[in-house]
């Protein structure tokens, strides 16, 4: 068994590549025997996404599957784009809440402001090529890559904030973003953890994980973890249990982790340990 994983999207990139950035997540796992193809997140320009997916020799149509992290604009709003492109349906699966309203509030002058940061709003026709696939438990897509599930026991820092809500159904509360999930790749060399954004929390999602692949090592973590307002004494905690109770996993990280919580973390743990995953970079495993 061989997976490439590509960062098709995200907020970085080498200063000589084409490729086009933005506030976002997009990567695409490729099974390099079977050669089916699945997107982890769509991004948020979709023209941006479409772009560098034709740097990358990949079509629309040869997408086998989207799996969606959560429901957030920066890793769905692509999807239109993608859908004016694409000629046939294709499976979209994930948490049912990805679908779901979801804002931002802050305060502009004296005002209250509310902004959708939600699923992007499909024409019909563009609806008719998706078939959802809801999961909220441990779901297998294929033999070797699956969905984590919800991660509810959250004893550790987690990624959710006052100023990210949804609607209930009744009324916009704070969003627990409980349709927060991750990818698991299982390898060789141990699990490959792809987060989107890491809403759950990264040592959250690391003790879910590994209770559910129990007596298997994480090899590897790839993608955002949602770290931009950690201090010093959380980082200095989240390295020492990586380290201690993780043994050192490998850190590929990108979009919402933050400049100082990356820096932290390789200089804790070593820049063998962690090292950015910018746009066009690609994994082998």
């Amino acid at each position: 068994m061989s997976i490439q994983v590509t960062s098709v999207y995200t907020n970085t990139k080498e200063h000589n590549t084409k490729f086009r950035t933005g506030h976002g997540q997009s990567f695409l796992i490729t099974n390099l025997q079977s050669g089916k193809k699945i997107l982890f997140d769509i991004g948020t320009k979709g023209e941006d996404v479409l772009f560098n997916m034709n740097l990358l020799g990949i079509h629309p149509d040869e997408i086998d599957l989207i799996v969606f992290s959560h429901g957030h604009y920066d890793h769905t709003r692509g999807l239109e784009s993608f859908l004016k492109v694409r000629k046939k349906e294709i499976t979209i699966i994930g948490h049912p809440n990805i679908i779901e309203p979801k804002k931002v509030k802050f305060k502009k002058w004296f005002f209250n402001v509310k902004i959708d940061i939600g699923f992007p709003k499909l024409k019909s026709s563009l609806k008719k090529k998706i078939k959802f696939l809801f999961q909220t438990e441990f779901y297998a897509i294929t033999d070797n890559i699956f969905l984590s599930g919800e991660i509810i026991t959250r004893n550790e820092k987690d990624g959710t904030e006052d100023r990210l809500i949804h609607y209930n159904g009744k009324k916009w509360e704070k969003d627990p973003l409980v349709d927060d999930q991750s990818l698991i790749i299982e390898t060789d060399k141990g699990l490959v953890i792809i987060c989107g954004c890491c809403h759950a929390g990264l040592l959250n999602t690391l003790k879910h994980i590994s209770q559910t692949f129990e007596n298997k090592n994480i090899f590897a973590v790839i993608g955002g973890t949602h770290m931009l307002k950690f201090n010093e004494n959380e980082l200095e905690h989240i390295s020492k249990v990586l380290v201690e109770k993780y043994k050192k996993p490998i850190l590929y990280l990108n979009h919402c982790t933050g400049n100082f919580a990356f820096d932290y973390l390789q200089q804790k743990l070593g820049k063998e340990t962690v090292k950015p995953f910018h746009t066009g970079y690609n994994l082998f495993f």
